[in-house]
């Protein structure tokens, strides 16, 4: 039986990879163990997981890191959430320009390593609330959505954006640093394009 607030996870993630293997899911994230009793999470017999242990490998189910689903096409709320970001960054133009392109772009795949450097972030650790509720879904098999990114410039230092999706990249990356993550991409000098056409063809013609 699980404790918490998380008994609908605990229940499912128990019935995936086993009994007992609750007890080190909370460890590996950083949860309460059973009924509060951290010391008797960490100490429980099925709990493999250490400090330096990646988050794959810790379950101790398996020597092969847990797969991640994916949603076929990022969710309809993460366009505005990515908007609400960009528009910290950039103007309200070159912003709507950046979500339509989102939009249209087409889903690749890049590791999780590669888009953490280029972008120059920091890796979020697992007990943050939102990396865990993500690494939740991926050890219980739910889908992810796909992130949205903006290019960065090698020719000017300018990092990549993770428009949308910096929690679901960080707790992918807790899972296996070289997974694929789908991504929609999409560079700055399009969206400038897209702006600079528009302001073309209001221009009439001497």
């Amino acid at each position: 039986m699980t404790g918490g607030g998380d008994h609908g996870i605990g229940d499912e993630f128990e019935g995936r990879h086993g009994r007992g293997a609750w007890f080190t899911y909370h460890c590996l994230l950083g949860l309460p163990g059973v009924r509060g009793n951290v010391s008797r999470c960490r100490a429980h017999p099925a709990c493999r997981c250490g400090p330096a242990m990646p988050v794959a490998h810790s379950i101790g189910m398996s020597s092969e890191p847990t797969p991640v689903r994916w949603l076929d096409e990022p969710q309809k709320h993460d366009y505005p959430a990515a908007a609400d970001y960009l528009q910290l960054l950039a103007d309200p133009e070159t912003v709507d320009s950046l979500v339509e392109g989102l939009r249209v772009a087409p889903v690749v795949h890049k590791k999780a390593k590669d888009i953490l450097r280029a972008a120059r972030l920091e890796l979020v650790p697992p007990d943050n609330p939102h990396v865990r509720a993500d690494l939740a879904k991926i050890l219980t098999g739910k889908p992810l959505s796909p992130i949205l990114l903006v290019q960065g410039d090698l020719t000017t230092g300018t990092p990549m954006q993770i428009a949308d999706g910096y929690h679901r990249m960080c707790a992918c990356y807790h899972t296996d640093e070289n997974i694929p993550i789908p991504a929609k991409l999409v560079s700055m000098p399009v969206a400038r394009s897209k702006i600079t056409g528009a302001d073309k063809k209001s221009k009439p013609k001497k």
